[in-house]
């Protein structure tokens, strides 16, 4: 008798394994997202010498999350263009993708470089941190600009210009009714 319940704890171990692999492998599944020849081309190193990330894949699954958000489904779309703004440090980078369908999109995205934007119609998303004034720095992590379009606007986009006189960057939408979306990370 000792040796048949010996045996049933054994089982039920490896029963109890075994349910444990297969839940973590299953709940841990990612959705592989594609990356064109084209995007392999994309220089993931800013002027400054810092990678804006790992590979292309992490750049795209990044990205994945913006488009979703933009159009409320998970969309295919090729990153179209990387566009650094001068820094002595860290980044800042214009993303630009473009959907299977043919809609145009970007975002900036940015690590330790001091930004000005206009505080109008500013919406700060997933943070711990509170904007502190007109202007972020990312606090060591990474920043992420997104114009939403509102009101009257129905195609607004990312601005950005660089002062080389005075080293100030500066992010706006292109029309003055959308709201910017800023997430500190």
């Amino acid at each position: 008798m000792k040796n048949v319940s010996g045996y049933i704890n054994i089982i039920i171990f490896f029963l109890g394994f075994y349910s444990l692999f297969c839940f973590y492998s299953c709940s841990n599944e990612e959705i592989e997202i594609g990356v064109t020849e084209k995007e392999h081309y994309l220089n993931l190193i800013s002027p400054s010498g810092e990678k804006i990330a790992d590979n292309i894949a992490d750049l795209k699954n990044e990205t994945a999350l913006i488009v979703a958000e933009a159009y409320g489904i998970d969309k295919a779309f090729e990153i179209t263009k990387l566009d650094y703004l001068p820094s002595e440090k860290g980044y800042i980078v214009f993303i630009e993708y473009k959907t299977e369908d043919g809609l145009n999109g970007s975002y900036v995205m940015s690590k330790n470089v001091k930004i000005n934007y206009s505080q109008d119609n500013v919406i700060l998303k997933s943070s711990n941190c509170r904007l502190k004034s007109g202007s972020e720095d990312g606090g060591g992590g990474s920043t992420k600009f997104v114009c939403k379009p509102h009101g009257n606007c129905s195609s607004c986009i990312l601005q950005g210009s660089y002062d080389p006189n005075t080293g100030e960057h500066t992010i706006t939408c292109s029309c003055s009714e959308c709201k910017m979306e800023i997430t500190i990370s």
